[in-house]
């Protein structure tokens, strides 16, 4: 089953949490997800994208409690 943009949003803000922003590579995302990183692209056209995708998924997550 592919992954959702969230499930991959959620993920790799988890990664970029522990390892930090540089050293977190859409290849790690797609390797903890066991997804390919041409399924993240088809979501998120950068790192960038994904970045900024996480924070505002992370924030709707903050304001909901």
């Amino acid at each position: 089953m592919p992954a959702t943009k969230d499930e991959i949003a959620a993920t790799f803000m988890e990664l970029v949490c522990r390892h930090g922003l540089r050293r977190t590579a859409v290849e790690d995302v797609a390797r903890a997800l066991h997804v390919s990183k041409k399924t993240i692209y088809q979501h998120f056209g950068s790192k960038n994208d994904l970045l900024r995708y996480g924070i505002e998924f992370w924030a709707k997550g903050q304001r909901a409690r």
